[in-house]
């Protein structure tokens, strides 16, 4: 009884289970539209606070190197995503790509803690979207709030009502359920204006800077040292996060398998540069340690006598957070569909809305738990319950990508040109159709399933000699269950030893640092079992499987990905442990 109960929790959904032609939703989402999301969501708020905060109390003017640190680290984890999604076109995102190659309760750990974090994003975007349009205001709006409905004295909750941020909610939630187009051309055209403004402050910032002394020596540029620039590089990997909100959308995009990888990586160049010049030309045009601590970029501007400056800062930070809130009141109801399509949440949250094609039950009950976060709960509140659902995700997806190599299972994936014609008055180049469609063509129609094309080890004698050899370069693989069974023990070897190591030096680094033996004793035991795993991993021959998008240097770079994540997750606060573990306890219930 109890290996069928096991059994149950780590079933996995097969492939083609996912890889339908035609869904409820509508294919009309291009590179440039998912571009757009994935900018909304990585350069919110965090290019107009975080980068001043960080520069100001962390790192200096080698904020600059903390964000290329940072954006590194958070490159691994899109690249993981890009495989995914190519493979994968599904709405779900890291939810499907985890229930996929590692089962089904991993899959609703990933997908019930990412619904947790797009809520609390999204209530603490509409909170500071509040509060900069009641700074507009002078604080007229929380004066009239603390006039007429007074203060609520209960600890945890917020001073007054936010009924403003509520309504910010309500609002987007209304251009979300209009339909998958017009929620997206609001996100182009608010995330158009953040790019206007990051340029204006590029070129402002570039004048201004002229002649400026504050980078003048290590001394000035270093004044934290490298521990603060470590530090604030993991500050920095937050900004960071959200790209995962573009492989929501997958199945609503044209050309999934060369769309969602492309918009993925474009969008983390796009905010790389971003966040790099910003801060750049921040921390030469004043003093990191003059740096306002509530709105470092304008109050530089007004600083300098850029009076009119602030005012576009502040309109450019308002646009982004507007951008960022609209995005991610986009993915959460699509993560919620998914799972109630698979069985997983109430069936009733699957129900697409006819004339919009969007999954309306799913957008409204966001809609309402966001709003009553945002009106009731203080900010503190929320950011303390923020990001190890994500972090577990992005571990899970490293993961993931590992097990799905050494996986003998897994087939090579080419787009279909079903899917590749569909488009909306856009025509995609389809040069991976004009490749294989008349290789696939000469395969019976028996080998079609879902909308894609699986390359069989039984070729016809019609083929090409080339073209029998390179089928059977793809296909024929060494890898098989017991090999497939020692890489998912190295990886979960590989994984807990980084986890101990980590822990180790973060949480006990006063013991390390007066070399007790049971420290010396854990790091060697867990430096030699990660060295051990990777060899013995390494060592197992993978599958032949091909994809539209892969990962380069598997294991390593995903290894690397796991240890970045594991070590902002052994960071966090006990409270965060906490929470984490009652939400899953609630999702479990439901």
């Amino acid at each position: 009884m109890c290996s069928r109960f096991l059994a149950n929790l780590l079933r996995k959904k097969h492939e083609e289970e996912w890889r339908q032609t035609q869904g409820p939703l509508v294919r009309c989402l291009t590179t440039f539209d998912l571009t757009m999301i994935g900018f909304g969501s990585v350069v919110g708020s965090g290019v107009y606070v975080v980068t001043g905060h960080l520069a100001r109390n962390i790192a200096g003017p080698a904020i600059v190197l903390a964000f290329f640190m940072a954006s590194v680290a958070a490159l691994l984890s899109g690249l993981c995503y890009a495989e995914f999604s190519s493979r994968i076109p599904k709405a779900g995102s890291s939810y499907a790509y985890t229930y996929i190659a590692l089962g089904e309760i991993w899959a609703f750990i990933v997908g019930w803690n990412i619904i947790l974090e797009y809520f609390i994003i999204a209530a603490v975007l509409a909170r500071s979207c509040s509060a900069v349009i009641n700074s507009l205001s002078n604080g007229k709006i929380v004066d009239f709030f603390l006039t007429h409905l007074g203060r609520m004295q209960i600890s945890g909750f917020i001073e007054y009502p936010d009924l403003l941020a509520g309504l910010l909610v309500i609002f987007c939630t209304f251009i979300v359920c209009l339909g998958v187009r017009q929620s997206v051309k609001v996100v182009t055209i608010t995330s158009l204006i953040n790019i206007a403004v990051i340029i204006f402050i590029i070129i402002a910032g570039t004048y201004y800077s002229i002649g400026s002394n504050t980078w003048s020596s290590p001394k000035k540029f270093f004044p934290y040292g490298a521990s603060g620039v470590l530090a604030a590089g993991a500050g920095a990997f937050y900004c960071f996060i959200g790209v995962d909100q573009i492989t929501t959308a997958s199945e609503e995009t044209i050309d999934p398998y060369r769309t969602l990888p492309r918009a993925i990586q474009l969008s983390m160049f796009v905010g790389f540069i971003a966040y790099f010049a910003v801060s750049t030309v921040l921390t030469l045009m004043i003093p990191f340690y003059e740096l306002s601590r509530s709105a470092p970029l304008a109050e530089a501007f007004s600083t300098l006598g850029f009076k009119a400056g602030k005012y576009v800062v502040i309109c450019g930070a308002l646009a982004a957070m507007l951008s960022s809130l609209l995005s991610t009141l986009f993915g959460a109801p699509r993560i919620i569909y998914s799972m109630a399509t698979d069985g997983l949440l109430f069936k009733f949250f699957a129900i697409i809305f006819e004339k919009t094609k969007i999954p309306i039950v799913a957008a409204l009950t966001s809609g309402f738990f966001v709003s009553l976060l945002t009106v009731f709960l203080s900010i503190q509140q929320l950011l303390e319950m923020l990001s190890i659902g994500t972090l577990t995700a992005y571990t899970l997806l490293a993961v993931s990508v590992v097990v799905s190599r050494y996986d003998p299972h897994v087939k090579s994936v080419f787009p279909s040109p079903e899917i590749s014609s569909i488009s909306t008055g856009i025509e995609s180049r389809q040069w991976w159709k004009k490749l294989f469609v008349n290789c696939c063509s000469l395969c019976s129609e028996s080998v079609q399933k879902n909308g894609y094309k699986q390359i069989l080890r039984e070729t016809p004698s019609s083929y090409s000699g080339r073209l029998e050899k390179t089928s059977d370069i793809l296909e024929t693989s060494n890898a098989s269950e017991e090999s497939a069974l020692i890489a998912r023990v190295a990886i979960a070897c590989t994984t807990a030893a980084l986890a101990g190591i980590l822990v180790t030096l973060s949480k006990c680094m006063k013991f390390v640092e007066q070399k007790e033996p049971w420290t010396i004793v854990v790091l060697c035991l867990c430096s030699v079992l990660v060295l051990f795993s990777q060899i013995v991993l390494c060592r197992q021959p993978k599958n032949r499987a091909t994809f539209p998008y892969m990962v380069p240097c598997v294991p390593l770079l995903p290894v690397f990905s796991i240890a970045v994540n594991l070590l902002l997750i052994v960071n966090l606060s006990y409270w965060s442990y906490i929470r984490f573990i009652i939400w899953l306890a609630v999702g479990k219930y439901l």
